[in-house]
Order: structure tokens, then C-alpha cells, then sequence
């Protein structure tokens, strides 16, 4: 009867048998939840951009330097160096001696749209590693340390229509890399700002720079958006994470999915879409195109695939496509046109994982990271120019909303989704990009270091009941970024001194922890005398196991206080080996393929 209502077609009997709830999948989910132990109940999150109340310290301060660099664009270097004069330095690179490096007060790395996604992270992990090292020296000194400030474009919008026309937010990733980098060192002061439009000149970028003013109230806004506005002159916006309002109901129609119609994920054999196309049959899809790198699935979710593949009345075509081969894409594509019905929607699901802590993460822990999540969601962007698309959905994750220890590469990748959800939003197609907290027992999040102590793991179910209410529900942001994920806030900020600005509205769960912790140690200390208090921390590290020693304090003292998974350990390579842990979103094995 809603079927006829709605003036959809009445399911056929397989179509009605596929869309009644599947008992494998649900225990099969269920029992995963159990053994981890985890909630099943999900918390939506998605940024606000609120106006600043601006205070007196501007981005460039009257009467100090600031030290300007332009990765891989030498024209914009010599442009940014004629309008700032010479009371400031354009160079290519940083200074070795730290009294020089001490002179300036601000580092402003600009990004440049003529430089590719991967140079850009390379040239702003190399100036952020070069500042984090001059840090201490400086602190020997009793120098200060200066600020750095990751200049971008259009990649973040206050209003859904700030990128309106705008190019693709190539450089958006800066913005997860900081997030992580602020999780890692505390004590790092490290800014991010979209200065506006690209298609000004290098005049008006310094303007909209010299207009910001970096500190509202006692603190440093550490993410910012400037825009100029012909109504209302320049305006400043600063983020906040906010908890949104959760789904009236958590539920799809059993026939969302239109049986006529085809839709095609990527990473199609991996763990998640795997689960999201048996979701999606479950709920009236008739045609399913899978394309995966390996063409097969990984172990966690083998039981699930062959349930997938053996359902009657369900097409499921399985195609070894790399994602980011744009020419492999397009024909693809090409080829579903003639084997199935009009594609309608895309799930992007594929990704891999390299996970390295910022202090050893190199130039070549980037591409393979990024390729598939950056290159795969542009190349099927590009190949389904010309489709009538009713969902574009990407999987970003929890890392690219907050930061994750040791996953800088995988939040920014994850972060260039988000943004590019807001772009294809605002140019009037489907968009969406989740920021997934860890599934249980499956996935990459489940396999990798996004610690448990931070977040916890949700049984599979939930998450695409959720998914359900974001596509079904009209519960999207219309901002086209959503976070999805239980986050256990007293352990996230942990030894953190201070909250970032773009979290204050948690804030409180910090306070609170160090009010249970203070406690505590009074309890715990009282009328013990100090040697005394200080043996169970001796013992503890005396019963360090295999390994023990200096070399072991990595993984067995810096993984709990960080929130490391057990075993994380962050030495630097030997040459020609990788440090870290790689996971493949459609492989079943813990190395990439």
C-alpha cells in the first residue's frame, strides 16, 4: 500500500523476501557487537561556523615578521613577496639556525591550486616536522615558538554557499593533517585558515589575511574562514563540533532503493560495502555493480559476501576496477551501461590505511593513502558527470572530524571528502560524506589503531540503520558532512592541557575527568608516603614483558597514554621497510596489495 502511495512499483515476491529483515546479517552483526563489547547507539555530529568576536591580535601583527612559504608554486612566492615588502620573508624553505627562525612570529604556509593533493601534504609535513623540531631547541632557549598557519582556499564553507562556482577543494586535507598533529603535539600551535575565493589576486588574499584576528577571548581559534561578503564586508567565521539532534526514526523504507535501478560502491568488496550492499538488497536494490582493486573480499566479510552473492532476484556484478585509474573508472562505467540498468548511485567506500605517527610519517606514506579516497571519489565524480545520480555517499570517518593519533595521512584524505561533499552539494548534485566511527569486528577502523579508549566500536546495523535515516529520513546536514560515532570524550582529551577551540563545546567532559582523576590520587595517596607511591609505577614497568627497555617504551608506555592500540609501535623504518600498519579497505590481508 505505501508502495502504490508513493507511485513506486509493488514489490515482486523475491523483492519483498530480500527486503524483510536478514537474520545472518542482524546476528551475524549482533554476536561481532557482543564479543567487542561495544554500544550499539550511534551520536550525530557536524560543524557549525559561528561569527567571531574578534579580538586585537591579527594574523600579521604591526611590527613582527612572519615567515611566507608557497609549496611547489614559485610564481605565487614571487607575488606574495612583492605585496608583503621587505619587513617579511618569502623562502622556499625554513631556516636551519633557530635564533633566525625565532625572528618571525607567525609561519604562513599558503597552498596553491596549481600544485597536486599530494605535493601540497608533502611540502606541509616537511615544514611541520622542521617546526616541531625547532621547537624544543627554542624552548631551551626561552624563545618563543612561532605560530603556524596552513593557508588555504575555498575548501570550507560557513554558508553551503560560499563554494558556489568554486573549484574542486583540492587542499581541504590540511585540515585533518592539523587536527591530528594538534592531537599528537599539545603543545603546537598549528592554525588553519580558508582565506576565500581563489580567482582573487595575491592582493586581496594578504588583505583577507591581514583582516583576521586569531584570538577570541583567552584562546587561539585554531580554524578559521574569512570571507568577504559585497553586503556585509569581511566576516569571520570560527568552527564548532556540535551534537546534532539525533533522527526521529532510525529506519528506510523497504523499497528506498529502486529495484530498476543499478548502484555501484567502490572498495565493493571490502568489509563495509559489503555489509552496505546487503544493506541496500535488504531495502528494495535490484542491481549492484562492486568494484574492488582485488576482487575479493577480506576474511571479516566472507560469510556476509556469499549471502550477498547468493540472494535470488539480485544482479551483483563483481569488477576488478582500481579506483584510482580514471581511465579504469570510465570504462567501467562504460561497461555497466551495457550489462545493467541506469546507475543511480554511488557508494565510495574504499580506502586503505598506513598508519604512522606524525614524528615518522614520510613523504611516501601520502599517495597510497590518499589515491583512494582523493583520486577514486574524483574519477567517479568525473565518469558520472553525465548520470542522473539520486546519492553520492563517501565514507570519511571519525579521524578527519576530531583527529586520530598516528593517522594524519588517512584524516586528511578523509577530510578532502568532506569538503567535496559540500562541493558537489553546492553545485546542486548529491552529496554526502560520513565521518564513520569504528564498525565492530569489520573494516579498517576495526582492524587499525583508532583507539578504543576514544571511541567506541558500533555494531554494523546501527551504523546503516543511521545511514538509513541520513539518506531516507531527511536527517542529512544540508551542509553534506555528517560524524556518526560514540565518542568517550574523557578519554579522547586524556592528558590534553587545553581543548582545541573547534571542541570547546566538550569542553566539560574534560573538567570532569580531572575532577574524578584529582580525586582519585587524593584517595589513592593519602597517608602513603611518596617512594611509596611511586613503587606500583616502578613494578608495572618491571613487568613490561618481551622487549622491555627503552626501545619498548613506544608501544608499552607512550600507546596508553596516547591511546595507541596495543602493539603500535612508532620506530622509524629500516630503508626500504615500512614502519606502521597498512590495511586495504577491499583486501584480506593486513598488507596493502
Amino acid at each position: 500500500a505505501a508502495a502504490a502511495r508513493s507511485g513506486a512499483a509493488p514489490p515482486t515476491e523475491e523483492a519483498a523476501a530480500r527486503a524483510r529483515p536478514a537474520p545472518a546479517l542482524e546476528a551475524e552483526a549482533v554476536r561481532a557487537a557482543d564479543q567487542d563489547g561495544q554500544d550499539s547507539g550511534l551520536s550525530f555530529f557536524e560543524v557549525q561556523w559561528q561569527p567571531a568576536v574578534q579580538n586585537t591580535e591579527p594574523l600579521i601583527e604591526e611590527g613582527k615578521r612572519v615567515l611566507v612559504l608557497a609549496e611547489g608554486d614559485p610564481e605565487l612566492l614571487r607575488e606574495l613577496a612583492q605585496e608583503l615588502g621587505g619587513d617579511h620573508a618569502c623562502v622556499t624553505d625554513l631556516p636551519e639556525d633557530p635564533q633566525e627562525f625565532s625572528n618571525y612570529s607567525k609561519v604562513l604556509f599558503v597552498a596553491s591550486a596549481r600544485v597536486a593533493v599530494v605535493d601540497m601534504l608533502a611540502g606541509a609535513l616537511r615544514v611541520l616536522k622542521r617546526v616541531v623540531r625547532m621547537q624544543l631547541r627554542l624552548q631551551r632557549m626561552r624563545r618563543a615558538v612561532p605560530e603556524v598557519w596552513l593557508v588555504v582556499q575555498h575548501t570550507q564553507a560557513a554558508r553551503l554557499e560560499d563554494l558556489r562556482g568554486a573549484e574542486v577543494p583540492k587542499h581541504a586535507g590540511l585540515w585533518g593533517f592539523a587536527r591530528c598533529l594538534r592531537l599528537e603535539r599539545p603543545g603546537f600551535m598549528v592554525g588553519c585558515l580558508d582565506a576565500g575565493p581563489r580567482e582573487r589576486g595575491v592582493g586581496d588574499l594578504l588583505q583577507v589575511v591581514r583582516s583576521v584576528r586569531t584570538r577570541q577571548g583567552d584562546a587561539v581559534e585554531v580554524e578559521l574562514v574569512a570571507r568577504d561578503s559585497a553586503e556585509r564586508g569581511p566576516e569571520l567565521h570560527t568552527a564548532r563540533l556540535v551534537e546534532a539532534a539525533p533522527p526521529a526514526a532510525l529506519s528506510l523504507p523497504e523499497s528506498f532503493f529502486a529495484g530498476e535501478r543499478s548502484y555501484l560502491l567502490s572498495g565493493g568488496t571490502g568489509a563495509l560495502a559489503v555489509l552496505s550492499a546487503r544493506w541496500m538488497a535488504d531495502h528494495g536494490a535490484g542491481h549492484l555493480a562492486l568494484l574492488s582493486r582485488s576482487g575479493r573480499p577480506p576474511q571479516d566479510a566472507d560469510s556476509v559476501f556469499g549471502q550477498l552473492t547468493s540472494l535470488s532476484g539480485l544482479q551483483v556484478l563483481i569488477r576488478q576496477c582500481d579506483v584510482e585509474d580514471a581511465a579504469g573508472v570510465a570504462g567501467c562505467l562504460q561497461e555497466l551501461r551495457g550489462s545493467m540498468p541506469p546507475v543511480r548511485g554511488i557508494l565510495h567506500a574504499a580506502g586503505r590505511l598506513n598508519d604512522h605517527m606524525f614524528e615518522y610519517l614520510e613523504a611516501e606514506h601520502l599517495a597510497p593513502v590518499l589515491g583512494p579516497k582523493v583520486d577514486g571519489a574524483l574519477n567517479l565524480h568525473a565518469a558520472s558527470a553525465e548520470l542522473e545520480l539520486d546519492l553520492f555517499v563517501m565514507y570519511s570517518s571519525v579521524a578527519a572530524m576530531v583527529g586520530s593519533v598516528g593517522q594524519a595521512n588517512y584524516a586528511a584524505a578523509c577530510s578532502f571528502l568532506d569538503s567535496f561533499a559540500q562541493h558537489r552539494r553546492a553545485q546542486g548534485l548529491a552529496g554526502l560524506s560520513v565521518q564513520w566511527g569504528p564498525w565492530a569486528s569489520m573494516g579498517l577502523s576495526a582492524r587499525s589503531g583508532i583507539p578504543q579508549n576514544r571511541f567506541v566500536r558500533t555494531d554494523p546495523v546501527s551504523c546503516l540503520d543511521a545511514l538509513g535515516a541520513l539518506l531516507g529520513g531527511g536527517a542529512a546536514p544540508t551542509s553534506g558532512i555528517v560524524g556518526a560515532a560514540r565518542i568517550n570524550w574523557s578519554g579522547f582529551f586524556g592528558r590534553m592541557k587545553a581543548v582545541p577551540s573547534h571542541l570547546k563545546n566538550f569542553e566539560r567532559f574534560k573538567e570532569e575527568e580531572e575532577k574524578r582523576g584529582r580525586g582519585q590520587i587524593a584517595a589513592r595517596g593519602a597517608g602513603v608516603p611518596g617512594q611509596a607511591r611511586m613503587l606500583p609505577l616502578l613494578s608495572d614497568f618491571g613487568r613490561a614483558g618481551p622487549g622491555r627497555g627503552l626501545g619498548s617504551l613506544g608501544s608499552l608506555s607512550a600507546s596508553p597514554l596516547l591511546g595507541l592500540r596495543p602493539g603500535f609501535i612508532p620506530s622509524r623504518p629500516a630503508a626500504g621497510a615500512t614502519a606502521g600498519r597498512e590495511e586495504d579497505s577491499d583486501s584480506d590481508s593486513a598488507e596493502s596489495k
